[in-house]
């Protein structure tokens, strides 16, 4: 799930689908009762940002919709990896760093305004899915990493 700046929240489905919830309701959005797939495999984990929803799958892509209309605007395919757990943006938003369901992390270059990425950086952290990551602020790059086997790490 992923929350909305007009406090709705949107959730993933592993059909695909994307549907806006009030949260204080749980009723879903009028536009979205036809449950289309807006992408095509299960929808794992999300991030927003001013102008994408931004969707990491089951498949290992990771999909940009365009906010306003969720269509398809941009896609990445992890390298082997598997399921796209995770994934948080650099401070400067120049760069995703994405946690996958085999213990893998990577980092996507990200060109918003050519709407190309290119897949950097692999590194195996732990052993089984990475649940969480982050970054955190200061001179240098730090991210911190969570996965199913109980450790947390930086790098």
């Amino acid at each position: 799930h992923c929350w909305r700046p007009d406090g709705e929240v949107f959730v993933g489905c592993r059909g695909g689908q994307i549907v806006r919830v009030d949260p204080s309701t749980g009723a879903v959005s009028q536009e979205n009762r036809t449950l289309e797939p807006v992408v095509s495999s299960s929808v794992c984990a999300l991030l927003l940002t001013r102008t994408h929803l931004v969707v990491g799958c089951s498949d290992g892509s990771i999909v940009w919709l365009d906010l306003a209309n969720l269509h398809p605007v941009m896609k990445t395919s992890s390298p082997s990896c598997g399921c796209i757990c995770s994934m948080s943006f650099s401070p400067n938003f120049k760069s995703l760093v994405v946690g996958a369901s085999t213990g893998c992390v990577f980092t996507v270059l990200i060109n918003i305004n050519q709407m190309t990425t290119e897949v950097v950086e692999i590194r195996s952290c732990h052993t089984g899915a990475i649940t969480g990551l982050g970054a955190i602020a200061g001179p240098s790059s730090l991210w911190v990493t969570c996965g199913v086997d109980g450790s947390v790490r930086q790098w």
